[in-house]
């Protein structure tokens, strides 16, 4: 028996017993022999979109023989080249060795999906082995999530169209939709814009969509007026992250001369006189607003070091060409203009100093009737300021060959001309002062 004795230690023995037992007779027994060898096996996989899928292939016991085996990956609930890169090859066990490691890329994408798996395939063993376990399992876990509905801020000139963007997180495999309408800020439906409602729907890989609001022209000089977009009745899986976006319709008129005024018009409460004489001088109008775009500490409020954008629009609103426009804004001294940050639409514009403070100027020889300059820079906050510094609180100034001094207005408040308030968190408050919402261009004057 000691042959059977070395080959048990290599191998598993498979004996086969033949005979009929008889109670009056001697057993006959024949004994079969089969090396086996170790087992082969492979385990099964979970990761996550994206990462790497290690399978081990293992043997039960060392051989005194070298062992081969092939693999190659095949399409379960996954697809090849979509969500794994396909795989084969050949593992090799020398003498000795146990286990071995063969490696599957799964690859990321954006869908909310359930989790996949595929396979990977053993077979065409070589060498005293035996394969008993013959495919491992990979499953590629989903790590995109549920997606997020969002709607953003319109800005509009009155009679234009508002069209608003709806967007998904990321994509979803199922579809999506969400219900759209209209309701009344400080605009009026009806008479500032046209009402709207609607369903917007994704299908499986749609991130966007679009719904349009009519905004309706008056002759009214006005402030600014608002209406709201909601959002709600959602189907399929997706959470409701922002359901309210809001349009701001920005007024287009020129200002009705009244009692006293140069053009000698008469203004009835409630009502829009047009003035006694057609309006013939040069109009012009300017927006000063802005926006947190650098917030350093991410407390959402603007403090020290952090970079606010300025977005100042010029235009002609009257009905004659205005020659030698000129734009001069100049900054506040606790901060400074971000280098390679002003740019406008059209003219000249450079960065200067006025009585030892950085400004801001636009010389334009000619603005057309309607025309509109768009000039855009960032100031970022001293990184130090000093106690009783609260606010960075600014104006331009335009001027023009026949035309009145105008400054500039904050079109995100009421009031006709105001500055455009900045409040500044730090330097020796107690709290932080509310901030302006980066997504709605919004400067929230100071409590």
């Amino acid at each position: 028996m000691k042959w059977l004795a070395l080959a048990m230690i290599f191998a598993e023995a498979l004996l086969v017993f033949h005979g009929q037992a008889c109670a009056d007779t001697e057993d006959a027994v024949s004994v079969t022999l089969r090396i086996l060898g170790p087992a082969v096996v492979i385990d099964d996989v979970f990761v996550n979109e994206g990462e790497m899928a290690t399978f081990t292939v293992s043997l039960s016991y060392p051989s005194a023989g070298t062992i081969t085996v092939d693999y190659a990956t095949a399409d379960e609930t996954a697809v090849a080249g979509e969500d794994y890169t396909p795989a084969s090859g050949t593992i090799a066990f020398p003498p000795g060795q146990t286990s071995h490691t063969l490696n599957v890329v799964t690859l990321e994408d954006s869908l909310d999906e359930a989790n996949e798996t595929f396979y990977v395939n053993l077979g065409n063993v070589t060498g005293p082995a035996s394969l008993t376990d013959s495919q491992g399992l990979g499953t590629i876990l989903n790590d995109d999530g549920i997606p997020s509905i969002v709607i953003d801020d319109v800005l509009v000139y009155e009679g234009e169209t508002a069209t608003f963007t709806v967007r998904l997180s990321n994509l979803s495999t199922e579809t999506i939709t969400v219900s759209c309408a209209t309701t009344e800020g400080t605009a009026l439906a009806g008479e500032d814009y046209t009402v709207a409602s609607g369903i917007v729907t994704f299908l499986p890989g749609q991130m966007s969509h679009t719904f349009n609001v009519v905004t309706l022209d008056d002759l009214l000089d006005e402030v600014n007026e608002t209406f709201l977009v909601n959002l709600g009745n959602v189907t399929g899986l997706a959470n409701l992250a922002d359901s309210q976006g809001m349009g701001t319709i920005l007024d287009n008129d020129p200002a009705i001369p009244g009692e006293g005024s140069p053009g000698g018009g008469a203004v009835v409460e409630g009502t829009a006189c047009m003035p006694l004489f057609p309006l013939m001088l040069p109009s012009l109008r300017g927006y000063r607003r802005a926006t947190l775009v650098g917030d350093e500490d991410g407390d959402g409020c603007v403090g020290e070091g952090d970079t606010v954008r300025y977005h100042v629009t010029v235009w002609n609103e009257g009905p004659s060409l205005i020659s030698n426009v000129c734009y001069l804004d100049v900054l506040d001294p606790h901060g400074y203009l971000v280098a390679g940050s002003l740019t406008c639409s059209r003219g000249e514009v450079q960065a200067g100093g006025l009585l030892g403070l950085e400004s801001v100027s636009l010389t334009l020889m000619a603005l057309e009737p309607g025309a509109v300059v768009e000039i855009y820079y960032d100031v970022r906050v001293a990184a130090a300021l000093p106690e009783g510094v609260w606010a960075f609180v600014g104006q331009g100034i335009l001027t023009a060959d026949g035309a009145s001094t105008v400054l500039t207005d904050d079109p995100m408040t009421a009031a006709l001309m105001d500055a455009t308030v900045v409040p500044l968190a730090g330097a020796g408050k107690t709290e932080p002062r509310p901030l302006l919402v980066e997504k709605r261009a919004t400067v929230l004057d100071p409590a």
